[in-house]
């Protein structure tokens, strides 16, 4: 589980924070979604906030992607 979570919150250079980040937010939408049902209550108007906050910052990585430099493969030659 250890292992699978790290896979999860980690990129190429390492822990992203963006990822800590978006799954934070997502532990807490879950926790006032679970807290407010158990209650019967409304729950409070920042949650759609806190929700697209998660999503975009879990988003975000694969749009940074289009930027970043692709490794040289000197190695490869074409051959015909």
């Amino acid at each position: 589980m250890k292992k699978f979570l790290l896979k999860l919150i980690s990129a190429n250079s390492g822990v992203s924070s963006k990822r800590v980040a978006g799954l934070l937010g997502w532990i807490v939408i879950l926790f006032i979604g679970t807290w407010c049902t158990i209650k019967i209550i409304e729950a409070p108007n920042i949650t759609n906030e806190i929700l697209w906050g998660s999503v975009t910052l879990l988003g975000v990585d694969s749009v940074t992607k289009i930027w970043r430099k692709k490794p040289k493969d000197d190695n490869k030659t074409i051959e015909e």
